[in-house]
């Protein structure tokens, strides 16, 4: 058997911090989730990319120039003369400005934005689901610490009074016994939820919350 007494040797909840405020902990994970933050440096990299696109409509320019050159006219009786030049080049699409690729482009920047949007919303729910548990959780343990352990431990001791006394056959002592522990088995399988819980908030979050 379990001794009632054993319980309070584990962690009490009473030792266990409240977690912060829900909007606090959603905060936190849009903040701190790697996948979330991951899909953001997706949708950064779209957008750098359409970027890209769009810059490419236009070929590049070219600038030619001739600091010197010698025109020979001697055999024309004309006089010679230094000359310079100068150019640019650049060509003038009519068909193709590149309006396949930006197409695709902006349209892989929506994707994206759709995605991160999602994810944002399953990391939201995550937290408040994961939230709702530990405070369901957290309220049992406590309730079962300040209210039922104790009528059980006075059950138990007044049975082992009247045992003691010849009032009652051992046999419902026992059978309290089996009871009590029966409770306090309860007791530490909800400490053991409460602390898994902890965990999947912490996961919900990304960052560790609650020890």
């Amino acid at each position: 058997t379990i001794s009632l007494c054993d319980w309070s040797s584990d962690v009490c909840s009473s030792d266990l911090p409240n977690p912060p405020d829900l909007d606090r902990l959603v905060a936190i994970a849009r903040e701190r989730r790697p996948d979330l933050i991951a899909q953001r440096i997706g949708v950064a990299r779209a957008r750098a990319e359409w970027d890209q696109e769009k810059s490419e409509r236009l070929s590049d320019a070219y600038l030619l120039y001739t600091p010197m050159n010698y025109l020979d006219r001697s055999q024309s009786g004309d006089r010679s003369v230094n000359t310079w030049g100068a150019g640019v080049f650049f060509t003038v699409p009519l068909f193709n400005r590149n309006q396949g690729n930006v197409r695709r482009a902006e349209i892989n920047v929506m994707q994206s934005q759709i995605e991160a949007d999602v994810l944002e919303s399953q990391v939201v729910g995550e937290v408040r689901h994961a939230y709702k548990d530990l405070i369901h959780s957290l309220d049992d343990l406590r309730r079962l610490e300040k209210e039922t352990l104790p009528a059980v431990r006075r059950k138990r001791d007044k049975a082992r009074t009247r045992l003691r006394a010849g009032e009652i056959h051992p046999e419902d002592f026992l059978k309290v016994e089996r009871q009590t522990t029966s409770l306090v088995r309860f007791y530490r399988d909800t400490a053991a939820r409460n602390r898994r819980n902890m965990l999947r908030l912490n996961t919900a979050v990304g960052c560790r919350i609650l020890p």
